[in-house]
């Protein structure tokens, strides 16, 4: 389940979305996307480059006719995985070339600074003249030399631009124990971008970055530099949550949804009208003694800091819908109790294949977990890391990534204990 394969012609407009639109809604955007891995990020990388350009997005949301096409996006930066995204990044480059007539800009931009910051993420490098070179190269790389030139000629004819940069986790991989790769986006989010900010009006640029390294990257006074950009942080509460999950099968069943209000802007009372059409008032029947519905699927899906992300929605509706081949023992519901069980535990599954993929530092933990009999799946749990383990320079940082809440999903996936029903820690 992932943006990059799943557009869509709407955008379930949360606060982060309506809060950039706002504040830079007669400006170029200059802001950080921060979000957890699955909160939306590169889906909302997705709409942008869709649109184009700036005003266009802002005048979608903020349902205006747009005078003038302006703010074109050039995708410095891409995810990797773009297979099902590549025309959509091929029209953006298209509509960028045609509407600005200084502009160059390569169908393999995005590709060839994956390969330039590849090649530099592991050696000392002036980062500040690093970026701005890849900014001004992306745009045309026989003419500009400098932001303050690429600016200028903006400036003659009138246009404005917007970098995007998406995908850094999969070139900045060791970000928790580098520190090249943390200064490479320590420059990226303060320097270059306060720059840009505050010298060069017609350049915007929009970020998008997972959480945890812009913690690790970030060494001082990240609490000041989370609250500038809070307003953009992709957050799901739980009503935003079950909204999406109406909103989601809205799109895949017609006629489910039936009111004349967006689904963001529907009352909770309506809201919840459609999730008892959804998924039943109860994992049975109303009068029975199980758990209600909502309150139990959100509850097995969040995390230990009861938080869950849009593709948590997004697998477990997936699952869900799976029929079983029995008949269905409920007509007032689409999906049924014991589908939405095993939904559960098929998340949990794909979470843990996922946060393995993206985390290197975890690997020998996981193995030691997966080869451990089965008997020995119980907490406290003891696992004996070898010695040399303890020098190597990622070390503290995996100390940190075991006590993270990912690790915690993924101990609880791996031998079905529930740390926060008997309130043990893990400790190593």
């Amino acid at each position: 389940i992932t943006a990059e394969a799943n557009g869509a012609e709407e955008l379930l407009l949360t606060e982060p979305i309506k809060n950039l639109c706002t504040r830079f809604n007669n400006q170029v955007p200059i802001a950080v996307v921060q979000g957890a891995k699955g909160s939306g990020k590169t889906f909302l990388y997705r709409q942008l480059i869709e649109k184009g350009n700036w005003n266009s997005f802002c005048g979608e949301i903020n349902k205006k006719r747009v005078r003038n096409d302006n703010g074109f996006f050039v995708p410095v930066l891409a995810p990797q995985n773009i297979s099902k995204l590549r025309n959509v990044l091929d029209e953006c480059i298209d509509k960028f070339n045609i509407a600005v007539p200084c502009a160059m800009v390569s169908y393999s931009v995005y590709n060839e600074n994956a390969y330039k910051l590849d090649l530099n993420v592991n050696n000392e490098t002036d980062w500040m003249s690093f970026w701005e070179q890849l900014f001004v190269n992306s745009v045309n790389e026989e003419i500009f030399r400098s932001l303050t030139q690429l600016n200028e000629e903006l400036k003659k004819e009138q246009k404005t631009i917007v970098f995007l940069i998406d995908g850094l986790e999969e070139i900045l991989k060791t970000v928790s124990s580098n520190k090249n790769q943390q200064k490479a986006i320590e420059v990226l989010c303060q320097g270059v971008l306060n720059t840009i900010a505050s010298k060069y009006e017609n350049i915007g640029l929009i970020i998008f970055l997972r959480s945890d390294m812009a913690q690790n990257a970030i060494t001082v006074n990240y609490e000041q530099f989370k609250q500038a950009f809070n307003y953009a942080e992709l957050k799901w509460s739980s009503d935003e949550a079950l909204k999406l999950a109406v909103w989601l099968v809205s799109h895949a069943v017609s006629n489910f949804y039936q009111e004349t209000a967006p689904v963001e802007n529907a009352s909770q009372e309506v809201i919840d009208q459609y999730l008892e059409k959804l998924w039943g008032l109860k994992l049975g029947k109303k009068d029975s003694n199980e758990a209600y519905s909502s309150r139990w699927i959100l509850a097995a899906l969040s995390d230990f800091n009861g938080q869950l992300q849009a593709r948590d929605i997004i697998r477990f509706l997936k699952y869900a819908s799976v029929y079983n081949g029995k008949k269905p023992p409920y007509n007032d519901r689409i999906l049924m109790p014991a589908e939405i069980r095993n939904a559960v535990s098929n998340c949990s599954k794909d979470k843990i294949t996922e946060i393995k993929a993206e985390y290197e530092n975890l690997k020998p933990i996981f193995e030691k977990l997966e080869n451990l009999p089965f008997d020995k799946k119980t907490l406290p749990m003891y696992l004996v890391m070898e010695t040399e383990a303890l020098s190597q320079p990622g070390f503290s940082a995996l100390l940190e990534i075991v006590r993270s809440e990912d690790f915690r999903t993924i101990l609880q996936g791996q031998t079905g204990y529930n740390v926060t029903r008997t309130g043990e820690l893990l400790s190593l």
